[in-house]
């Protein structure tokens, strides 16, 4: 058993319902001190994807600066166990860590960055341990699953965060819908 707890459910669909969520989007998707990279021009098609394609990596790391920024937006004040090592110390944590809904943020800007905005329908993630401010992470994932589901064509992924290391942090599936090339030509 994890001693820091395998974090289980944090399943969400990701779509803003409101300012303030856009803003904690946003931000995250900015989590390393860069801008937001969407690249929807090549946006795969669906019938292109196969079985066991790799998606990324995305090599980023949380800084200082970043973690504090996303806990201003979010409402999460200074000092707390993601900015004050004091805090951490106290809470028994290694050191400072990184938010779980900012490292959902980083998970969500590899997949929003290979299908486009908008394009996530689901991600549920496993916190395996504590994610670390100030380390190499990589972001990455595989394809498990094409099916046309609701009238979309869905695409399901494993998704995996790790350290340089080895180690992992957070696991899990997320589904993201593509255009098929006949919506394109429309």
């Amino acid at each position: 058993m994890n001693p820091y707890g395998a974090h289980r459910g944090w399943k969400h669909n990701l779509t803003p319902q409101g300012p303030r969520d856009r803003e904690v989007s946003a931000l995250g998707a900015s989590v390393a001190g860069q801008k937001p990279v969407i690249k929807t021009m090549n946006v795969p098609y669906f019938e292109d994807v196969d079985l066991g394609d790799e998606i990324g990596p995305l090599e980023t790391e949380a800084t200082d600066d970043g973690v504090a920024s996303f806990c201003q937006v979010w409402g999460n004040p200074k000092p707390n166990r993601f900015t004050d090592p004091a805090a951490a110390e106290k809470a028994g944590l290694p050191g400072l860590i990184v938010p779980g809904i900012m490292a959902m943020a980083m998970v969500t800007r590899l997949l929003t960055g290979w299908a486009g905005p908008g394009a996530l329908r689901d991600l549920d993630l496993v916190f395996r341990q504590p994610v670390p401010h100030r380390q190499p992470l990589t972001i990455s994932a595989t394809v498990t699953d094409t099916r046309q589901e609701d009238g979309e064509n869905r695409v399901e992924c494993d998704v995996m965060m790790t350290g340089a290391q080895g180690e992992r942090y957070v696991g899990g599936k997320a589904v993201v819908a593509l255009p098929g090339r006949t919506e394109r030509a429309e």
